[in-house]
Parts: C-alpha cells; sequence; structure tokens
C-alpha cells in the first residue's frame, strides 16, 4: 500500500489506454504527434525501458503535476508508462501511439472533466514536442 503523502507510481494496467477509454471522467481528443517526438517515440518502442523514459521526458514538459504519460499501441501492451499522482485520477493523462506511419502516430490526451482549466491543458498539450522552449534555449546562452 503506498504510504500516506507519498505520490504512488502508475503501473501499466492501471493506465491501459482500454481502460481510459471507457472511463467517462475523462474528456479526450487525439491529434497527429509533433514529428521531433515521432522520432523520439520511435527510437523508444526498440529497446527495453526506453519507452517509460521517453514517458518521463514528456512528463517533464506536461502543464500539471498530476499527471501520467503511457506510450501503448492502439491494439496491444503498454510499452511504457511514467507520472506521479497522489490519487487513481490524474488531472491529465497523455497516450503517444505508435505506427508505422508517420501521419498515423497519434497523442491522445484525457483531461478530468472536473477542471475548469481543461482547455488550457487541452491547448498547452497539443502536439505535444520536447524540442527546446523559447525561454530555455534565452536561458541556456545567458
Amino acid at each position: 500500500a503506498p504510504k500516506p503523502g507519498v505520490p504512488a507510481s502508475p503501473t501499466r494496467s492501471t493506465y491501459a489506454p482500454s481502460k481510459l477509454l471507457l472511463d467517462e471522467r475523462y474528456e479526450r481528443r487525439a491529434c497527429c504527434m509533433h514529428l521531433s517526438l515521432v522520432s523520439e517515440l520511435r527510437e523508444s518502442i526498440e529497446g527495453e525501458g526506453k519507452a517509460t523514459s521517453l514517458c518521463q521526458r514528456v512528463l517533464e514538459r506536461l502543464p500539471e503535476q498530476e499527471a501520467v504519460v503511457v506510450v501503448a499501441s492502439a491494439v496491444g501492451r503498454t510499452l511504457g508508462v511514467a507520472g506521479q499522482v497522489e490519487n487513481p485520477s490524474p488531472k491529465i493523462v497523455l497516450w503517444l501511439i505508435p505506427d508505422p506511419a508517420d501521419i498515423d502516430c497519434k497523442q491522445t490526451t484525457f483531461v478530468l472533466k472536473s477542471l475548469e482549466n481543461r482547455e488550457m491543458l487541452f491547448q498547452s498539450t497539443y502536439k505535444l514536442s520536447l524540442e527546446p522552449r523559447a525561454s530555455e534555449e534565452v536561458a541556456s546562452t545567458e
């Protein structure tokens, strides 16, 4: 059992996309993936543990602390998961779906319907990129 005050680590079965798709507490939106993320995703599915490492990197880009990132095929097993949530309902879940065709690599974002800022969360995760943000580039050159 998790200790009080210590965030639980997500498991592959807890955030299986098949469960999320049926969870009526979440609104979801799908989009194509940013090309930089597509190439990272392709590399991540080739080695053990690489998908979870990618999930962790994507997690750091999300605007919400109570979040989970999942890499899983549309039909099949979950390849990686990362996140820190203090309850079984993270505010945002990002599902990265690999596909042989770049255009068919998708990301589906799930946001709790109860959140007032859900539109902002959807907009800030649309075609999420791992490329440095402008503010990070400025900070690194100073």
